[in-house]
């Protein structure tokens, strides 16, 4: 078997340089995230370049965070979410709309055109959803009421990216018909997103049920890394990101009797 030199070399370096700079991060009592941050800007394209190819790490990078949002997904409670319904988006919606409204004026003072300082009040008003809830999975705070709020407003925000996609065509002049734009973006979000929760509470545990009886538990995690991949392509296909498919896969799953044991199954992926 032959595998490309470079991507060898830089699967190598990606492994070898994590597991350093989240030891060490662990060693001084910082979350390991933040050590895997720091070694892959030094070794990145834009640092020393011993991974000089972008494409390498994003692929890389995408799958990580694809089956670490599944996980979390199944980690966290639907119910607990649906409970916090009304707080939490008023909440996320409240604060986007201010810090917004803040950037915006400050975009307008280093000289930026209306449309430049909106997008960049897009730009900060959203938060990372990967950053939050690994901070959260490791502290074990995911089912705390802090950090299922925090979810929920993630998740949000999420939403809220569709929207603002549609705009940006109309702020850069490209968009005739803004609100036919994010009409037609959020009929698709709630479209894939209410087909794949039935999927998730339907055809998914069926599914499971079935393979699970096969007692092969290769073919089990097979089957929840296609699931995880596949809601996550979707997703990724009608403009929201592949991590949220990911996520809600999760969460639906959750519900099932198979959520824990395809929990303890992905963790050690």
């Amino acid at each position: 078997m032959q595998i490309e030199g470079s991507l060898l070399v830089g699967m190598t370096v990606i492994f070898a340089t994590a597991f350093l700079g989240g030891l060490a991060a662990r060693i001084i009592r910082l979350p390991p995230l933040l050590g895997f941050i720091a070694v892959g800007i030094v070794v990145g394209p834009t640092g020393l370049r011993v991974i000089d190819n972008p494409d390498v790490v994003h692929t890389l990078a995408e799958i990580g965070v694809i089956l670490l949002l599944f996980s979390v997904g199944i980690e966290v409670s639907f119910r607990d979410l649906r409970e916090l319904g009304k707080p939490v988006v008023f909440i996320a919606v409240g604060q986007m709309l201010v810090t917004i409204g803040l950037m915006f004026p400050v975009g307008v003072l280093l000289g930026w055109a209306p449309e430049q300082a909106t997008i960049f009040g897009f730009v900060v008003s959203l938060s990372s959803t990967i950053v939050v809830l690994k901070t959260l999975n490791d502290r074990a705070e995911l089912r705390s009421l802090h950090g299922r709020i925090l979810t929920g407003i993630m998740l949000v925000q999420d939403l809220a990216f569709i929207p603002m996609m549609a705009i940006l065509p109309a702020l850069g002049g490209g968009g005739e018909d803004i609100a036919m734009e994010i009409s037609l973006g959020m009929l698709k979000a709630v479209v894939v997103l209410g087909a794949t929760a039935l999927l998730g509470i339907k055809a998914f545990p069926w599914l499971l049920n079935r393979v699970a009886k096969l007692g092969s538990r290769e073919i089990f995690i097979l089957m929840l890394v296609a699931i995880t991949f596949v809601t996550a392509s979707v997703t990724h296909a009608v403009g929201l990101s592949a991590a949220m498919g990911a996520f809600l896969a999760g969460l639906v799953l959750d519900e099932s009797e198979f959520g824990h044991r395809a929990l303890s199954e992905i963790i050690p992926i």
